[in-house]
């Protein structure tokens, strides 16, 4: 994922012959996020499988950054 301004980021995945997604996260606060990803079927399953939605909820307890992250913008 990229974030942007600490606002949110944005990220795409791709599964080898199986899948794409694309995901959003957005922070709300210091400690707690929430996340959007799509997941699109590419593989022979694409006939029975209309993709995935997928909502995620984020909660880090530690009040202290781990790492930084030279991806930000």
């Amino acid at each position: 994922n990229i974030w942007f301004k600490d606002l949110f980021s944005c990220g795409f995945s791709y599964r080898t012959n199986d899948a794409v997604s694309v995901m959003v996260e957005i922070p709300l606060g210091k400690k707690l996020s929430v996340g959007y990803a799509f997941d699109n079927t590419i593989s022979n399953l694409q006939q029975v499988s209309a993709g995935t939605h997928e909502i995620m909820l984020g909660y880090n307890f530690t009040d202290e950054v781990q790492w930084k992250d030279p991806r930000r913008f």
